[in-house]
């Protein structure tokens, strides 16, 4: 499969389906249109991942191995460890 544009929580990112984790920052929507192709940031917005042959799956990323020694991490962690500044700062912004 190789790689596709995810959608992970708020944002998107670049994913390896290799190594299971993303292989770019996770930016916000604006800066993913601006990075990648429209269509395939289009279909992960609403299939969660850009995909042509795959289900849809919203919640793909849960299933990574992101973290120090290939261990699973939680939105949050990723976020901070993955997030591009915009992404971090509109977190920031946003209400818990």
């Amino acid at each position: 499969m190789g790689r596709a544009i995810v959608k992970v929580g708020i944002g998107f990112c670049e994913w390896s389906s290799v190594v299971d984790a993303p292989v770019s920052e996770i930016v916000t929507r604006e800066e993913a249109l601006a990075a990648w192709d429209r269509n395939r940031v289009l279909r992960a917005d609403t299939k969660g991942h850009s995909y042509l042959d795959q289900k849809p799956d919203m919640e793909s990323w849960k299933f990574n191995r992101a973290g120090p020694n290939e261990e699973c991490i939680q939105l949050k962690r990723m976020y901070h460890i993955y997030g591009s500044d915009k992404l971090k700062a509109q977190l920031a912004e946003s209400p818990s």
